[in-house]
């Protein structure tokens, strides 16, 4: 390994752009900036990439001028003028959270991940034996759920069976991030004009299935609730409540009662339907009714797994009609809602 030093003062660097290499640039300045090592994979004239480090040693406080480490570790050659894995992973470093630069024969690998302003790569860590390292580390990193079967798909035989059927492996599965479980999207390819070596790619595509999740759970819940209406025929609406937030989203409603002017969707489900109820619940009821119909009190009830039940007169035009509101909590896969039907009784 080659090491050199470098003596800069603070000042000189941000006339450095044009003098040397973006990549050199960079890490001058985010060593500056952030201290610690940085590490640069550059390109050369000839395709070959350059792995190189920066490091900050120390400043002379009476002068200024401040001392860097700069070591080259290595050189990759390319053999051909295809695409460097260093073009590759910055290509790919804006929309990914993790990649891999892994030899499937030898089992060598370098873990790359994004600098924050994305234009540059850094590599966090070199290793052998991958496949035993991703084992070792996946307990505690992903959902525990969701471990074994990854444990189960992600093995040396079935990523290079994938390539060779499919040209990819592609799997989802859930990863702890913040706490939090989030799906990402493990997809693998061969690197081309490199025999046996593989790039990876981990990139949070969270929003995309939970969005994908929801829709074909409400279009499931929409066909069980024209289903029920079917069969009682007498649902005026029914309504989904998260209880933590009060967000609500209609899910059926009586063509006859879309005059009561309850929104389809919402901030506040008790807000909005005490508001909306003056006017519609029959006056010798709404005082029973504003009292009654408060979250405390249905939580009350729902949270020992019963049902919430209140009836009332509510005005239709020239009419007034018995109804039956009643709710009960469900268990779904993002957490517990509420589920808040009326029901018409008869004309009062």
């Amino acid at each position: 390994m080659k090491c050199l030093h470098s003596y800069v003062h603070p000042d000189r660097i941000a006339d450095m752009k044009g003098e040397y290499s973006h990549a050199f640039y960079k890490g001058l300045l985010l060593s500056e900036e952030e201290g610690g090592t940085i590490f640069i994979n550059e390109p050369g004239g000839n395709g070959d990439v350059i792995h190189a480090m920066i490091r900050k040693v120390m400043k002379n406080p009476v002068t200024g001028v401040t001392s860097y480490a700069f070591a080259v570790l290595g050189i990759t050659r390319v053999e051909s003028k295809g695409l460097s894995f260093s073009s590759v992973a910055r290509a790919l470093s804006t929309n990914y959270i993790a990649l891999y630069y892994v030899d499937l024969e030898t089992e060598e690998f370098t873990e790359y991940s994004p600098y924050r302003n994305k234009e540059e790569i850094s590599a966090e860590r070199t290793g052998i034996h991958f496949f035993d390292a991703v084992r070792k580390d996946a307990p505690g990193a992903l959902y525990d759920e969701d471990l074994d079967a990854f444990l189960t798909a992600f093995t040396k035989e079935h990523v290079k069976n994938a390539l060779r059927k499919y040209g990819a492996f592609n799997y989802t599965y859930r990863f702890m991030i913040d706490g939090k479980p989030q799906y990402v999207a493990m997809k693998a390819v061969s690197m081309e004009n490199e025999k046996g070596r593989i790039i990876i790619g981990v990139s949070n595509v969270d929003a995309g299935v939970r969005q994908r999740e929801t829709i074909e759970r409400l279009k499931a819940e929409t066909a069980t609730y024209n289903r029920v209406s079917v069969l009682m025929g007498d649902f005026v609406f029914i309504y989904t409540v998260d209880p933590e937030t009060n967000r609500y989203l209609e899910y059926s409603c009586a063509s006859e009662y879309a005059e009561l002017g309850i929104p389809t969707e919402g901030e506040d489900f008790f807000r909005d339907s005490l508001r909306e109820s003056v006017g519609r619940v029959h006056e010798d009821d709404l005082e029973q009714f504003l009292k009654e119909f408060r979250k405390e009190n249905i939580l009350e009830k729902t949270n020992k797994g019963e049902i919430f039940i209140l009836e009332y007169r509510l005005r239709l035009g020239n009419a007034v009609e018995k109804v039956g509101l009643r709710a009960g909590i469900v268990e779904e896969k993002d957490g517990p809602k509420l589920i808040v039907g009326l029901i018409r009784k008869h004309r009062a």
